[in-house]
């Protein structure tokens, strides 16, 4: 094991303090504890995770609310209360995180998501950086090993840990969006289209066998361009028709989204306000194939440029 994965990630759980000053501890396993995305809930006192993403909510009232983690060196958290973002932490140790609501006499939400790599440490939407369809970033071959891709990382609960396995009964989502092609794509060798196609195939009949027929959404994210877009959008094409699989459609972003001074963070990822583009452009045809009314309230980040 590497000796980033001794620190494990344990989130506690969520506590309150009443106005007597008394600690109520809460099990990490109460039902009003809202988690998305992949939990490794195997032991009684902790839950797990390590894929960026991963978020933990609840609701609450009172003077305050603290959550015990343990996060490792390399982690950093998103802290949202009542949908805005309040901080930005770290809990290299055992830690207890105490938040004080401005408005004492009214429901609060609270989000945790988890926003740095599965490589940083067990602490699930998934992403992975540096992980292709069918190639790796940097990999000098033109075919990365299946077992270290995306695809071959599909059923894990962990990223870190092979050996558990997801029990993907446990929840059905209502669409299932893959962004992968980018790192296949961005450095040399390339892979070649039926190297590529194999690989979506292959991760396309994953997705059915544990979600069935669900929408399927295909996305050529805007940091890359050719051939990436035209193998994806061919390879959509190939799955409506000669598959008769009309649930696979594609959603190809342009390549002009975003700048390069407020849209790109660390290593040219997308920024939060790059994320927002993102979703923003993926949100329409998703809502059409899935029949989402949603409201235009749920823009106003994005048209605002925040």
């Amino acid at each position: 094991m590497r000796k980033a994965l001794i620190l494990l990630m344990i989130l506690g759980s969520l506590f309150s303090f009443s106005e007597m000053k008394a600690r109520q501890y809460i099990s990490p396993h109460h039902p009003d504890i809202r988690y998305s995305g992949r939990i490794d809930t195997s032991s009684k006192d902790t839950v797990r995770f390590d894929w960026p993403g991963i978020s933990i909510g609840c609701r609450f009232s009172g003077k305050s609310i603290g959550i015990r983690i343990n996060g490792g060196n390399g982690n950093h958290f998103n802290l949202f209360i009542d949908g805005e973002l309040t901080s930005v932490f770290q809990t290299p140790r055992d830690t207890i995180i105490t938040i004080h609501p401005l408005q004492r006499n009214k429901t609060h939400d609270l989000l945790l998501t988890k926003r740095t790599e599965a490589s940083m440490g067990i602490t699930r939407f998934i992403a992975h950086s540096g992980k292709g369809l069918v190639r790796n970033y940097g990999d000098e071959k033109s075919v990365s090993d299946v077992h270290d891709t995306m695809p071959g990382r599909f059923n894990r609960t962990l990223d870190s840990d092979s050996a558990q396995t997801w029990d993907s009964g446990s929840w059905k989502p209502d669409c299932v969006v893959i962004n992968l092609g980018t790192n296949d794509f961005s450095t040399t060798p390339h892979p070649d289209k039926f190297a590529f196609w194999k690989g979506y195939k292959e991760l396309i009949s994953k997705i059915r066998y544990v979600y069935g027929h669900v929408p399927v959404f295909c996305v050529v994210g805007p940091m890359i361009d050719e051939p990436c877009f035209s193998y994806v959008k061919e390879f959509t094409l190939y799955c409506q028709i000669t598959e008769q699989d009309k649930q696979v459609y594609f959603a190809g972003l342009p390549d002009n989204l975003l700048n390069e001074t407020d849209d790109l963070g660390s290593d040219w990822h997308p920024s939060y306000k790059g994320q927002l583009k993102i979703a923003k452009q993926l949100l329409v045809p998703i809502a059409t194939v899935i029949n989402w009314d949603y409201q235009n309230n749920e823009l106003i980040q994005v048209e605002e440029g925040k």
